[in-house]
Order: structure tokens, then C-alpha cells, then sequence
């Protein structure tokens, strides 16, 4: 027979959360090395609730209490609350820079929004955030989230806040029917009813041609393995607007020819006169370096954007389900 548990789970993580609270209102009361020392037990805890994680933490991180605001909304996913926790409670160098490389990686919009806002608390930080962006590592699509984008501009200085203006002006025009769209399929995705051998198919068909996964395919774009730990909302946001989290390393090129004409892709490499860049197709072509003007980087990525029309909702729904079950 199976053995039932006295006092329920949910029963547990309540008296935590009660406790981190009780914590928080006796800490100015400077109840001394015993109420930390089991506030910090309980932030640190991986077996404890991760809502009493980030009160408690709160409490004894006082400087990353904003951060730990993200671990306590509701539009979180629990697997972000927790990474947040963990990045605060035993924070290093290293795990916090692992924990960014992943959060721009795996991590929905919103997560990331939520997050990166929460790291700016002066003037300092805004000039950061924005250095961050300029150089690639921070996506600049943050700039459409409207609570980022305002806390951003309150923190910085004037010099500042025209950096940002010039940032904003990069920005591709996706619009909020992109995000109504992934929130529908996001809404109506069903894994049960999804045919996962023709969302193989698909991949072969669309993907594979720039994209390696399971060493299969070419590595125009990045390659793919483990794909399915970013999650449906994060998939979904990858296949309905590419241009939201584009890598640096995979962001387009565009050269001005001096005949007036344009040529755009992702640059591959300099072979002595000519330039290599590869096109949606990831066919590999060359521009000789006398015949451009001027080169641009950009912030867009070379994978469509017209995946929301051209794929039905039944193959968005197979192509997702088979890419969610790629977790190695």
C-alpha cells in the first residue's frame, strides 16, 4: 500500500513561506546570527518551496531583492524561479555568467525582460545594460517590453538615453500581431494530438538546411542539439519571430554595392578578395571586396520571419512537438 505523507506538500511549502515572512519582519529587530544563519538555510535550500526560497532571500540578499521579485511573479515559469534562486543564493562568477548565457539562450521573452529589468537600479547599470546591448550580448528586442524600456530611460543619463533612441531605431517592426499569434498557438498547442514523425519531416524539409541537429544537417545557423530544454513558448517565439533573440555571432550582414545594389546574409568568412555570406537557403555566395561601399551590421537574423503564415497551425503544432522531444 502506498504510504501517504503526514502533512501534505502544499501544507509544507505554506509554513516555509510563513516562516521566510516572519523572518523578514523580525530582521530589522537585529534578531541576531541564528535567524540568518536559518534564513540563509532556507534560501539555499533545494528541497524547500522556491516561493519561501526567494522570501527568505529577500531578506538576507537585500541588494538582489529586485532580481528575487522575478522569482516571486506568477508570469515566471517555475523552472526560471528557481534558476533565479539559485543564481542569487549562490552566486559566483561563474554561475552568474553561465546563468546569463542560458537566460538569453532557453529563456522566453518575458522571463528575460523580467530579469534584465531587475538589474537596472541607477545610472551605472543603464549605461551597462545598454554597453551589453551594443556589443550583442543583450538582445536589443528587450527595448520592445514597455516596463524594461521605461525603467531603462528613468535610470540612465541624457547621453545615455540617445544611445538607447539609436538602439531603438535598429529594431525590426514585428508588432504586437507576432505576439498575439504566439500566444494562440502557445494557448492551443496540444502535445497529444501532435504527429511527431511529421514534425520530423518538417524539420528536414525547413530546417535542416542550415541548422544541424543530432549531426545531421548544415551549420549555417546555430546548431540545435538540446533544443527542446528551451520550452514551447520560448520554441514557439524562436520560429514565430527570429528576430527577437538573435546570437550576435548569427545576426545578417548587409553590403551596399557601389553600383547601388544590395546584397544581405550571414557573413562567413574572408577568402582574400571576396567576401563569403550565406543566404536563407544556406547557400554560400561571394562579393568581391572592390564592389562594396559599405557594410552593415545588423540586428536581424537570416531564418524567415513568415513561418506564422507559412506553416499551418497543425504543422506548427507537429514541427514543435518532435524539436521539444530534442532535450540532448
Amino acid at each position: 500500500m502506498l504510504q501517504l505523507p503526514e502533512v501534505s506538500p502544499a501544507t509544507v511549502a505554506g509554513r516555509e513561506v510563513a516562516a521566510a515572512k516572519l523572518g523578514a519582519l523580525a530582521w530589522p529587530l537585529k534578531a541576531g546570527q541564528p535567524l540568518q544563519e536559518a534564513l540563509l538555510a532556507l534560501a539555499g535550500s533545494p528541497a524547500a518551496d522556491v516561493t519561501a526560497r526567494a522570501e527568505a532571500g529577500r531578506v538576507v540578499f537585500s541588494e538582489k531583492s529586485a532580481l528575487l521579485e522575478a522569482a516571486l511573479d506568477r508570469q515566471v515559469p517555475h523552472l526560471w524561479k528557481v534558476r533565479i534562486v539559485d543564481v542569487v543564493t549562490r552566486e559566483s562568477v561563474e554561475r552568474s555568467a553561465a546563468f546569463q548565457q542560458m537566460l538569453f539562450r532557453e529563456a522566453p521573452f518575458r522571463v528575460q525582460a523580467r530579469v534584465v529589468a531587475a538589474t537596472i537600479a541607477d545610472e551605472n547599470s543603464a549605461r551597462y545594460l545598454v554597453e551589453s546591448m551594443e556589443a550583442g550580448v543583450v538582445p536589443i528586442s528587450l527595448l520592445t517590453d514597455a516596463a524594461l524600456s521605461q525603467r531603462l530611460k528613468g535610470s540612465a543619463n541624457p547621453e545615455t538615453r540617445q544611445r538607447i533612441d539609436v538602439l531603438a531605431a535598429r529594431l525590426p517592426d514585428t508588432g504586437a500581431e507576432v505576439q498575439r499569434l504566439i500566444d494562440q498557438r502557445r494557448q492551443s498547442f496540444d502535445a497529444a494530438k501532435a504527429d511527431r514523425a511529421a514534425g520530423e519531416q518538417l524539420y528536414q524539409l525547413l530546417c535542416a538546411v542550415c541548422h544541424k541537429l543530432g549531426g545531421q544537417g548544415a551549420l549555417v545557423g546555430p546548431q540545435l542539439d538540446g533544443i527542446g530544454n528551451r520550452g514551447l513558448e520560448r520554441l514557439l517565439e524562436d520560429i514565430l519571430d527570429p528576430n527577437r533573440n538573435v546570437d550576435h555571432a548569427f545576426a545578417t550582414t548587409t553590403l551596399v554595392l557601389k553600383n547601388g545594389d544590395q546584397e544581405s546574409g550571414l557573413f562567413r568568412r574572408e577568402e582574400g578578395a571576396v567576401l563569403v555570406l550565406a543566404n536563407s537557403g544556406g547557400q554560400e555566395f561571394s562579393v568581391p571586396k572592390a564592389d562594396i561601399a559599405e557594410r552593415h551590421e545588423n540586428s536581424t537574423s537570416l531564418m524567415p520571419a513568415n513561418f506564422g503564415e507559412a506553416l499551418t497551425e497543425e504543422q506548427l503544432r507537429d514541427l514543435v512537438a518532435y524539436l521539444l522531444g530534442q532535450t540532448k
